[in-house]
Order: C-alpha cells, then sequence, then structure tokens
C-alpha cells in the first residue's frame, strides 16, 4: 500500500480491533533492511510493544524509516506513484496486445499469464533475456505460466513483452 494511492487501506481515524502492517520495501526499495510499522488499535499495538524485542530494528533500519518519512520523501513517493500509474498502463496495454493475460492492479508490480509462451516456467528463458522475473507459484492459485514483474519505465517494458513474444509456441 505504500506504493499505492492508498485508496483501498484500511487505515482511518479509528481502528477498534484493527491492526495494518507496512513495510517500506517496495516504494524504497528497502527489502534487505526489513523496515516495516505497524498502526491501529492503540490497545493492539500496546500488546504488541510488550512482546517486542528490546533490539527489534538495526541503526540502518531507523535512520531509513526517519528518512523516508520526511515531507521531501513523502512528496517524492506520490511523484513516484503518479509516473507509476501512466507505467502500469503502458506494459497492461502491451501484454494485452500481445495476448497475455494481466490481473488488473494499484501495485508497483503485474501478475502475467505466459500460457501463450506453453504450459512451462518462462523464468529461466527470460532471465536469459536479462529480466529477473518473480515466478507466480509462490502466490496460491497460481502455478508456472504465471510471473510477477516490478512495473519498469516504457522502453523496458517493450523490451520485456517482445522477450515474452519472442517465447510464444
Amino acid at each position: 500500500m505504500d506504493a499505492t494511492d492508498e485508496a483501498e487501506s484500511l487505515i482511518g481515524p479509528e481502528m477498534p480491533g484493527l491492526l495494518v502492517l507496512r513495510s517500506l520495501s517496495k516504494t524504497w526499495g528497502l527489502a534487505g533492511a526489513r523496515v516495516g510499522y505497524v498502526v491501529g488499535d492503540p490497545g493492539l499495538v500496546a500488546r504488541l510493544e510488550r512482546s517486542q524485542p528490546t533490539w527489534s530494528v538495526s541503526s540502518p533500519a531507523l535512520a531509513a524509516m526517519e528518512a523516508t518519512s520526511s515531507p521531501q520523501a513523502l512528496t517524492e513517493a506520490r511523484e513516484r506513484y503518479a509516473g507509476l500509474v501512466a507505467s502500469r498502463e503502458v506494459l497492461e496495454r502491451l501484454l494485452v496486445d500481445a495476448g497475455f493475460g494481466v490481473v488488473p492492479s494499484t501495485a508497483p508490480f503485474v501478475l502475467i499469464d505466459t500460457t501463450p509462451c506453453g504450459p512451462d516456467s518462462v523464468r529461466l528463458a527470460l532471465s536469459s533475456r536479462g529480466f529477473a522475473v518473480r515466478r507466480g507459484e509462490s502466490f496460491p492459485g497460481l502455478g508456472p505460466t504465471w510471473i510477477r514483474v516490478k512495473v519498469p519505465e516504457p522502453g523496458i517494458a517493450r523490451d520485456l513483452v517482445a522477450a515474452l513474444s519472442s517465447l510464444v509456441r
């Protein structure tokens, strides 16, 4: 959600019985830092705090959290999201025009059905062409023909779709 317009967020002024967990990894590329936070019912947050380890966040992670919550960073995140919307639309249009299934989303990634390429995963073939994609089998209900890709800039999107199209059987 931190990499979207937050339209579907459950965060609100009153959150009885509700906790929302967030990660900064999508917007800021901080997956290795394991940086996140929780928002919600004050009583539930207090219960979580009581079981929190003394040193639960590293100094670099704390610095990252502080930097990504500054007014300048929040403005940058909004600008990134605006660019993401346009880039995702380009990627989705190119994929659909090339005959690939796409799951509609507001996320910074797209789920793609690569069934036109055959029954097996296209990950290795795409890797040999310079594209790293996430396998779909790790998502419940999806099989080897599904991949997840980060929304790239339009030029890279064209190259990705061309690479996928070259694998169609």
